[in-house]
């Protein structure tokens, strides 16, 4: 896994010179300014969070050109790049999730509002999924979240599944979800093309016959499963 997991390091390290750098606060009020191009989207962000349920699964396309690059590896579904885990504290939806990057510099295990996480001015759309969790398992998974985010658990650059002091955002969310249900939801993983290791041992110095070997959490194995569904999915459109 480690090996396979310099592929995508390549990509996040993306982030740091590709992410686009936006000075502006984040909107307070969805669609407060009149004439905001991004009003619309924001829009769209309040009706998503009106659909929100502990435990939801939320996912991004980040417009950053790694991000786009990683939606590559998913095998099913290429609209997402990037995932996190709702809960609600203080009666206000929180995404947790962690990343590397401007939008993370500390690259621990971070919670953020939903317009934040989904911010239009640097993603094209986002969408919900829900799993087949009860209620005792969605306290499991919100105290599971809490705990790592108490411990610091940082970005896993390695992309190592048998560390879990480092984690990436598929990854984590896999864990807890074997976990809370006691592997009764087991996501699938994802494995190299030989094209693909062929491509990246080029750029990586690594042997495309070990890279191949690897598996990861793609994120489209967070929500290509029978036990979780879309509730609904949203595209911002042109600006």
């Amino acid at each position: 896994m480690r090996k396979t997991a310099a592929i995508i390091l390549s990509l996040c390290l993306g982030l740091a010179s590709c992410t686009i750098r936006d000075k502006q606060p984040e909107t307070k009020v969805y669609g407060a300014a009149s004439g905001d191009p991004y009003a619309p989207a924001y829009g769209l962000i309040a009706e998503g969070e009106a659909m929100l349920k502990d435990g939801d699964l939320v996912v991004r396309n980040g417009q950053e050109f790694s991000s786009q690059h990683i939606k590559n590896f998913n095998r099913t579904n290429k609209n997402y790049s990037h995932a996190g885990m709702v809960f609600f504290e203080n009666g206000h939806p929180l995404v947790y999730h962690i990343l590397p990057g401007d939008e993370n510099p500390g690259e621990k295990l971070t919670k953020d509002s939903l317009s934040r996480f989904c911010n239009p001015r640097k993603n094209f759309g986002y969408a919900i999924y829900r799993y087949n969790i009860d209620e005792k398992e969605t306290a499991g998974l919100h105290s599971q979240f809490r705990e790592w985010h108490k411990q610091g658990i940082k970005f896993d650059s390695l992309f190592s599944f048998k560390s879990d002091d480092r984690m990436y955002c598929s990854e984590m969310i896999g864990k807890a979800l074997a976990k809370v249900t006691r592997k009764r939801i087991v996501l699938n993983t994802t494995r190299l093309t030989p094209l693909e290791a062929e491509f990246y041992s080029v750029h990586l110095k690594m042997k495309a016959a070990d890279m191949i070997k690897e598996n990861l959490v793609a994120i489209d194995n967070l929500f290509v499963h029978p036990e979780c569904r879309l509730v609904k999915a949203f595209e911002f459109g042109p600006r």
